[in-house]
């Protein structure tokens, strides 16, 4: 594609001159120049989340206390704690969940254990 250099109108290749204004390409007054072409590129933006100590040490001591008391209360809040650190970005936030899983489970097996013994 270009355009007249005169007017500025556009001109197909193939056209000798110009319809807006007839001016001819080969004149020496006019200058005939290609449009530039624009190129935009796509930009990868990486987000970067701030390390979640908070929720993934929190929910460690909660999972460790799950084990002993109530793994009923205790161990819901450290999955969800270990679920928070992981959906904002913390890789060691799923190592947390399993680990919470893992003691909330273990609690209440041994709490079963303790009441049946407790029963006898």
């Amino acid at each position: 594609m270009t355009f007249c250099a005169s007017c500025g109108k556009e001109m197909q290749d193939e056209w000798n001159s110009c319809p807006s204004c007839g001016t001819t390409k080969g004149g020496v007054e006019t200058t005939v120049f290609l449009a530039p072409k624009i190129i935009q590129q796509p930009t990868l933006i990486e987000i970067l989340h701030p390390p979640q100590d908070g929720l993934i040490i929190g929910s460690y001591i909660l999972a460790a206390i799950s084990i002993i008391i109530l793994p009923i209360c205790f161990g819901p809040i450290a999955i969800i704690l270990a679920a928070i650190a992981s959906s904002r970005g913390d890789k060691r936030g799923i190592t947390a969940l399993i680990v919470a899983i893992a003691c909330t489970i273990f609690g209440m097996i041994l709490g079963v254990i303790v009441m049946s013994m407790l029963e006898l």
